[in-house]
């Protein structure tokens, strides 16, 4: 397992090691399949002066696990100055907390295996895990290099 948080651990969901992807493969695979999709994306494009693209580069500066027991929630915030935040669930169900846009009011139900990427500035929430089972979830932020 990893190490708890004390920030992080009072009512809201378990979050260990803020830099696992610099020490499992796995976190580092879910990482920079994250890149992958950022590089596709519009929000973050540029051109040189004659028109032509110049690629935004990404690195992952940080990813951690969380596990959401029953009762347990993340109160609205944003990553920002990240430019890319991340989540991949892990084991979830239809009735699990959604991942809630706070002021967009838009949320998104986890399924296992999904991937959702977004802007490090929006602000997101989770509300009470109110199943029996655990949530379990990775995430993590991508900055430009």
């Amino acid at each position: 397992a990893g190490i708890r948080d004390p920030l992080w651990s009072r009512g809201l969901g378990d979050v260990y090691k803020r830099q696992m992807h610099e020490q499992s493969k796995a976190f580092r695979m879910l990482g920079n399949a994250a890149i992958g999709l950022a590089q596709l994306l519009p929000l973050a494009t540029r051109t040189n002066e004659d028109g032509t693209q110049n690629p935004v580069n990404y690195k992952i500066s940080t990813s951690w696990g969380l596990i959401y027991g029953k009762g347990q929630f993340t109160n609205s915030h944003t990553h920002w100055p990240d430019t890319w935040s991340w989540t991949y669930c892990v084991s979830a169900c239809k009735d699990c907390s959604p991942l809630v846009f706070t002021h967009a009011n838009h949320r998104i139900i986890p399924e296992p295996s999904q991937m959702i990427i977004f802007p490090g500035w929006l602000h997101h929430e989770v509300p009470e895990h109110t199943c029996d089972h655990e949530r379990i979830m990775i995430a993590g932020n991508l900055t430009v290099i």
